[in-house]
């Protein structure tokens, strides 16, 4: 069993108005290294549209990440990590059967990825302090979290 931390879409747009961000940053960043003692691979996911333009201020991973030059940062230009990208590659390349996945947001990219890698046999953890969104117009983000938290659970992932 090797495992890998994939961390998806911690980017200063994407995570300027979520729900609890600063904390969230301090989890992450305190999960990472966590993953570097351990000497376990690191990913970093970072996603590109029309509204996350490469190369602009709100494209860049948040400048509070704990990011290395020796971490891997995967771009990706849809909700799913693995579509279009060589994550499946690299993960078979470093044997990785487990991943624990976090970052943002909840109800778009993370969800996606989470269910992708489920479909694809890895076993997934999550930590419940590990992700978060933004309110939409049906629920607040402390909602949706615990509707995706309990939609995971047993289901998609380990939550811990």
């Amino acid at each position: 069993m090797k495992k890998a931390l994939l961390v998806v879409d911690m980017q200063t747009d994407v995570i300027a108005d979520v729900v609890n961000r600063d904390q969230l940053l301090i989890n992450i960043n305190d999960r990472i290294e966590q993953f570097r003692q351990q000497h376990a691979l690191i990913i970093f996911i970072q996603h590109e549209d029309s509204d996350l333009v490469h190369g602009t201020v709100g494209w860049q991973l948040s400048p509070s990440l704990s990011v290395t030059d020796t971490d891997i940062v995967m771009p990706k230009t849809h909700a799913d990590s693995f579509y279009h990208t060589p994550l499946q590659e690299l993960l078979t390349q470093h044997q990785i059967t487990d991943l624990e996945i976090c970052g943002a947001q909840t109800n778009y990219c993370l969800d996606t990825t989470i269910r992708v890698a489920f479909d694809r046999l890895y076993n997934i953890t999550v930590g419940a302090d590990m992700y978060s969104t933004v309110d939409n117009d049906f629920m607040t983000a402390e909602q949706t979290n615990a509707y995706y938290r309990d939609m995971w659970d047993q289901r998609f992932a380990k939550i811990y």
